[in-house]
Order: C-alpha cells, then sequence, then structure tokens
C-alpha cells in the first residue's frame, strides 16, 4: 500500500529537521495502519540485537556488526536510536547521526523523552534538546529518562577531551552560559575546571536540577573531596527522581569518611525504593559493602542472591567473599565462571591468582596476574595495585627474589608506609596490606575505605 498524501507531508516535516512528537506519533499510526513497520515482536528482537552488537569491545566489530543487523531486518525508530548511538560513539559519527535523525523522523511517540533529548545532543541541536529536557522536567520525570540526561552523548573514558570541548562550546553558544545544562556537562571536563562546574549546578535548585548532582559526587571522590562528594550527592536526594545509585555512593563517601555506621543504611533504602529489575544490582552493591568492610559471611549471601538475579558484578564480589573466608578451591570454581562470562572484569583474575597463591598454585596464580587486562605490550604490569600485590608474592614463591624486589619498589609508598609499623620482612609487609584492605582489590578512591583517610 502507497503512503496517503497526509504521511507523504509528515514525512517531509520530519526530513526538514524540525522535530515535532505530536507529528512523529501520527506519521507512525499511518505508517502502522498500512503495514510499513515491523510486528512488535521482531522488532524487539532486532532491539535486543542492536543491544547486545553495542557491547562488542572492538570498535570495529562492534560498527560492522550493527550494519549487518541493519540489513537484515527493517528498522523503526527505536531501533535506529539504537544503532545511531553505538556507531556515534563507536567511530561511526557520521552515520551514526543519520540513523538518529532518521529515528527522530520516525518516532511516533515510542521514544521516551529522554531518548529523543540524547539523540538531539548527538545531533548537535542543543537549544531543542534542552528546550525538551525542561519539559519532561515540568512533568514527573521517569528515572529513565534521567539516566538519558546524564550522559546523552555517551562519552566513555576512550573519547575525546578536546571533542568534547568542541560540543560544548558550540552548546554555550545555543543555551547560553548560565544554563544549568551546560555547566553539568561541562563538569565532565574533569580536573579543577569540571568541579567548578559542578558546583555552579549546586546553586540550582535541587527539586528540579539536584539529579545533576550524583555525577558532581562521583567525581569530588575521584578528587579525594569525599566531603564535597557527600554534600552533593545529599542534595541530589531532594530531587523528584532519585536514582538508587546516588544512594549507593552516598554509601561509599560516608565510608571513606570513616562514617561505617551511617554507611549502610542509604543502600539499605535502596534496596526499598529501587525497580525490581535492579534489585539484584542493589544487592550486589551492598554484598560489595560488606566485602569490603570485612563482614564476609553477610556479603557471600547477599552476593550469592545478586548473582541469582543476574547481577553482573556479583560473581567477582561472591569469588572474593570466598577467597577471604578461606574457601580458595570453591572460590576459584566460582571466578572461573566469572571470567569466562566476563573475561574483561579485571578484578576477578586478581582475585583468582590470589586463591591460587594461597593454594601454592604459584605458576598458574601468575599466568592470570600475566593476562592482557594487566600486562601491557611489553608484558610490563599497569598500576592495579593489588594485582602488584599479589604479582610480587608469587615472585617470592618462585624464588624469583629480583622480579620480587622490583615489584616491592613499584609498590605505591603511601600503602608500605601505611601497614609498616615495625615490620622488616618485605613479604610479610605486602601480606599485611592484602589483611588490612579486607575485601577490596580495585585502584580507584575506594581506597580511602581501608585506609582510614578522613
Amino acid at each position: 500500500m502507497k503512503p496517503s498524501a497526509e504521511e507523504m507531508k509528515l514525512d517531509a516535516l520530519g526530513r526538514s529537521g524540525v522535530y515535532n512528537p505530536e507529528a512523529s506519533r501520527r506519521l507512525a499510526e499511518l505508517r502502522r495502519a498500512r503495514g510499513a513497520d515491523a510486528p512488535p515482536a521482531k522488532a524487539e528482537a532486532l532491539h535486543e540485537r542492536l543491544q547486545a552488537a553495542g557491547r562488542i569491545y572492538d570498535l570495529s566489530a562492534r560498527r560492522k556488526k550493527i550494519e549487518v543487523l541493519l540489513a537484515e531486518e527493517p528498522a523503526d525508530a527505536r531501533a535506529l536510536l539504537i544503532a545511531g548511538g553505538v556507531l556515534y560513539v563507536s567511530g561511526g559519527v557520521a552515520r551514526g547521526r543519520a540513523l538518529l535523525a532518521e529515528a527522530l523522523r520516525l518516532d511516533g511517540g515510542t521514544l521516551g523523552g529522554g531518548e529523543a533529548f540524547s539523540a538531539l545532543m548527538k545531533l548537535g541541536r542543543h537549544k531543542e534538546a534542552v528546550a525538551l529536557g525542561e519539559r519532561v522536567l515540568d512533568g514527573r520525570p521517569a528515572l529513565d529518562d534521567m539516566r538519558w540526561f546524564w550522559n546523552p552523548w555517551g562519552w566513555d573514558e576512550r573519547g575525546s577531551p578536546a571533542a568534547r570541548r568542541t560540543e560544548l562550546a558550540k552548546m554555550a553558544r545555543t543555551v547560553g552560559a548560565r544554563s544549568p545544562w551546560l555547566h553539568f556537562y561541562r563538569g565532565d571536563l574533569g580536573g579543577a575546571q569540571g568541579l567548578a562546574s559542578y558546583a555552579r549546578v549546586a546553586g540550582f535548585p535541587a527539586k528540579r536540577y539536584g539529579w545533576m548532582l550524583m555525577k558532581a559526587g562521583r567525581a569530588a571522590f575521584n578528587a579525594g573531596r569525599f566531603n564535597d562528594g557527600v554534600a552533593w550527592l545529599t542534595a541530589s536526594l531532594g530531587h523528584t527522581a532519585v536514582d538508587w545509585r546516588a544512594r549507593g555512593y552516598l554509601a561509599e563517601g560516608l565510608l571513606c569518611l570513616g562514617r561505617e555506621q551511617e554507611a549502610f543504611a542509604p543502600l539499605d533504602r535502596a534496596l526499598r525504593d529501587a525497580p525490581e529489575k535492579e534489585r539484584g544490582d542493589v544487592l550486589a552493591w551492598r554484598g560489595a559493602l560488606d566485602l569490603w568492610t570485612g563482614r564476609y559471611e553477610e556479603a557471600l549471601g547477599r552476593l550469592e542472591e545478586a548473582c541469582g538475579l543476574g547481577a553482573t558484578f556479583a560473581y567477582c564480589w561472591r569469588g572474593g567473599a570466598l577467597v577471604k573466608l578461606g574457601r580458595y578451591d570453591e572460590a576459584i570454581v566460582r571466578l572461573d565462571e566469572t571470567v569466562r562470562l566476563f573475561p574483561q572484569d579485571f578484578e576477578a583474575y586478581v582475585w583468582r591468582a590470589e586463591a591460587k597463591r594461597e593454594l601454592g598454585r604459584h605458576k598458574e596464580a601468575f599466568a592470570d596476574l600475566a593476562k592482557k587486562p594487566y600486562a601491557d605490550a611489553r608484558g610490563e604490569l599497569p598500576i592495579w595495585l593489588w594485582a602488584l600485590v599479589n604479582r610480587a608474592l608469587v615472585k617470592e614463591a618462585l624464588g624469583d627474589r629480583a622480579g620480587f624486589a622490583a615489584d616491592f619498589r613499584a609498590v605505591p609508598a603511601f600503602v608500605i608506609a601505611r601497614v609498616k609499623k615495625g615490620r622488616e620482612d618485605k613479604a610479610e609487609i605486602l601480606r599485611a596490606a592484602l589483611d588490612l584492605s579486607r575485601g577490596y582489590r580495585r585502584d580507584d578512591y575506594r581506597q580511602a575505605i581501608w585506609m582510614g583517610e578522613k
């Protein structure tokens, strides 16, 4: 069936670059009426396959898979949005933008306000995006919308800082230098400039803009400013749509400040408030707090339950809890499963190596610590503290005195100073560090939990 005159008129409006949700909704109705779109079940299957392709680590392979999937099935607005977003952050900016523009043209009310906002931002239509964002805030914003607002460009650590600055300079020219949205996204630039931008966000009403302060809190933690981070995260809870993750970060900040008795309450509250589909993730985080503070039996119980609910990070931490309980064989079985399912979970290799080292399986432990996540092109270990400490102890057990000495020298001085306390034996110092750090094997601001920094 050929499109009607009304459908062609609305289609032309969409192609003109104007995003009109009402017109898009009517266009979608007309397309469905003449059978131009894929059946819902088939469309949803394509969405899932595109999302899975977006998790492929190699960017070139990711782009190729997206194009293969688009060639196989007709794509609705959401499929184009997913594909366009993936290509945009994977080195296919121009192609991604073309798909996003088409997604907005076809949108018939299937995209949420946050999804459309993200597409407009990627297209450089900042003024339209902010106007849409403000309309969303005027109502009762859904949590899913807020999550699109936090990172509409999909920036990650592989992104170019220069490209971010260029994008934000363009945004400033259209939305104005005083916009809270501009200050919020300038926070992504990091450093003193980023923190200063977040501080400006904190000056706007929390009930409307408090959601912006979750990222501000984490940035403050990364800069070692735990009091500021806790204050900003607490303020974020005043927003009408609170993300339970803000409570998780608040709990971490309180632990870093040594306020352990207060730290568990925020995540306990999150267990009551989080969507049922995310309960496993909340339990995993709550179990991690137990692990990091030496409550290993409690940690294991929560992490087992979280694994049963499909929480990704729980698998690694469950293995860590078993290691700290001295159940090394069980831990290795669980961690074998973890690295099979999640080969990029770097922490899991450290825990598995630690379990193997405790069992005297030193060559196997060394092999874990020499894997790609930890070794650069020359086979040298970058600064991942607990991988380094375990590797040093493995070398000592294998009789590699020179290797042990080199690794010991590479351990940051603040760690040695924290645990030495009259100890002279270097291996004993490293084992004391592993004991004092309890169940923490990452390498970020959470070191303060065990370092006792205030």
